[in-house]
């Protein structure tokens, strides 16, 4: 295998992550063939200053690459964008990347299951990108494949390419014109009802959506699927309350996730459309929304619906 797709991680000041999430990723195999990109953003509170200087501190101690580059910022950029400078400055120079964030640790066989699934993906329109991780659901009796395809996305380490990334950020408007096909919302329920939630929540309370939540939205408009693995590549352990969006919960059901150890790996398509039937099922239920969600959700829908009525009468 030639032309390895580099590796971007962003990070600030979460040392233990960051050091454990580059460990992690230089035990993969081949990682000495892979280029790593840093994007280290700059503090803009106090108490984030002791762990921002222990990562500059260990950049330079990074060992198990091909190159190392790191994107120092001398501002505070956020967390947004830092992820969009940084996955662009990647794209000016290669025409893929592989994005974590800094609180993941991998398979030692991730670096072969993102560059196998690059080149054997790349030319097939109804994949747009390739997730190392798998929601915590379990399925029994599992046919041949050892993959399945998801209109959805996870952020928690994926690879795409240039030509198939969509960056942009999903306003208010955006997802309010989506939400009124009926045809999106059916092909949005055989995923989840949850994000039909989440998108009515932004649209009442103003908020623009960009990474994952957009995945799902350009998937379905796109006709397109993200492909997961049955086995996880990638563990999270950021829901600790350290990172901007992962909170302070329990993270047990997290830290239970299987993750792979083998060091290779191959893609096994046989029968992939029954493996993607079974995880869509699963994970359904894994996005139910609790009994207090389900009334507020009601709640969204008949003032949706309202507002549509009356945007209709105006016409």
């Amino acid at each position: 295998m030639e032309n390895f797709a580099p590796v971007l991680v962003t990070t600030l000041n979460r040392f233990d992550h960051f050091n454990n999430c580059i460990e992690s990723l230089s035990s993969c195999k081949y990682a000495k063939k892979t280029e790593l990109f840093i994007a280290l953003d700059y503090p803009f509170k106090e108490n984030q200053w002791a762990g921002y200087n222990a990562i500059r501190s260990y950049l330079a101690k990074i060992q198990g690459f091909k190159k190392v580059n790191i994107l120092e910022r001398k501002q505070n950029f956020g967390a947004i964008k830092n992820y969009m400078l940084s996955i662009k400055h990647v794209f000016n120079i290669y025409d893929k990347i592989i994005f974590t964030e800094d609180d993941n640790i991998f398979s030692p066989n991730f670096l072969v299951y993102m560059n196998k699934g690059l080149s054997l993906f790349e030319k097939n329109p109804k994949i747009s990108a390739i997730c190392g991780y798998n929601f915590p659901v379990k399925v029994e009796n599992l046919a041949d494949s050892n993959v399945f395809y998801y209109r959805g996305f996870s952020a928690w380490g994926f690879t795409t390419w240039k030509q198939k990334f969509d960056n942009r950020i999903l306003t208010t408007e955006d997802q309010y014109n989506f939400l009124l096909d009926k045809n999106n919302i059916l092909e949005l329920k055989k995923c989840s009802n949850r994000h039909i939630y989440t998108y009515l929540k932004n649209i009442y309370y103003g908020y623009n959506i960009y990474g994952d939540s957009t995945l799902f939205i350009k998937n379905i408009l796109k006709g397109q699927y993200s492909v997961f693995p049955v086995v996880n590549k990638v563990k999270n352990t950021g829901n600790d309350g350290s990172g901007l969006h992962c909170l302070d919960i329990n993270s047990n059901i997290f830290e239970r996730q299987e993750l792979g150890q083998n060091s290779d790996f191959d893609y096994n398509l046989n029968e992939v459309e029954i493996n993607t039937d079974l995880f869509n099922t699963k994970i359904r239920e894994y996005f139910n929304l609790t009994f207090k969600q389900k009334i507020y959700l009601q709640f969204l829908k008949t003032l949706f619906n309202t507002n549509n009525l009356i945007k209709r009468k105006k016409v």
